[in-house]
This record gives structure tokens, C-alpha cells and sequence, in this order.
């Protein structure tokens, strides 16, 4: 599943990762306009997908973008990248608290009960 913001780019950004999956053998939907995040979350938890990607930059300047992944409680998915980054030795760079109050990154943790 995914979803983007109305930042300049975005829906194309979406695409490029739909593709980037796609070449991987892995099946994504994406929203076909422009969606809050909280709603890529509800979605995640609702359809049961495996995962979810929002393309958005949150609060930072408009020339920015970037993606936020959920796992699939519709959360963000920090368990999952430090698992991948076991099983496939990749280097993982993961923000502390401690990184995103100097570096002024706010850090939420969305996960609800089910749909």
C-alpha cells in the first residue's frame, strides 16, 4: 500500500516505488490522489497488507520528500527495518530519541486497534 502528499513529486515518487517493488516480485497498490498519512495507516491495518509506504516529508520545507514506512499494525516501522537489516547484513542508519529532539524530528507512534 501506498500513499503521498500533495508535495511536488510526490505521486511520481509513489510510482517509482511501486515499479521498484514490482521489479522485486512484490505486489503494492497506491492511492490515486493524495492522502493524509493517518489514513496510509488505517488502510495498512484495514486490507492487512504487509506493510505500508507514505511519500511525504511531514513538517520539513516544501523542496523536500522522502517516505515514512508502517508495519503492518500500521505503525511505524522500526521493528521491521532492524529485522531486515539482520537478515540481509545491511547497514541501517536509525534515529534515537535522543537524534530527533537535537535534530528537531518529531517521532509518533500511530498504532491503534484494529479497523
Amino acid at each position: 500500500m501506498i500513499a503521498y502528499d500533495s508535495r511536488h513529486g510526490s505521486a511520481e515518487f509513489a510510482l517509482e516505488a511501486a515499479k521498484m517493488l514490482g521489479a522485486h516480485g512484490i505486489k503494492s497498490f497506491v492511492f490515486q490522489e493524495s492522502r493524509p498519512t493517518p489514513e496510509l495507516s488505517f488502510a495498512v491495518r484495514c486490507l492487512r497488507t504487509y506493510a505500508g509506504i507514505m511519500i511525504t516529508a511531514s513538517h520539513n520545507p516544501a523542496e523536500y520528500n522522502g517516505y515514512k514506512v508502517d508495519g503492518e499494525n500500521g505503525a511505524q516501522a522500526f521493528q521491521l527495518a532492524i529485522q531486515y537489516g539482520k537478515e540481509t547484513g545491511a547497514d541501517l542508519l536509525l534515529a534515537t530519541d535522543s537524534d530527533a529532539d537535537r535534530l528537531g524530528v518529531v517521532v509518533k507512534n500511530n498504532s491503534g486497534d484494529d479497523c
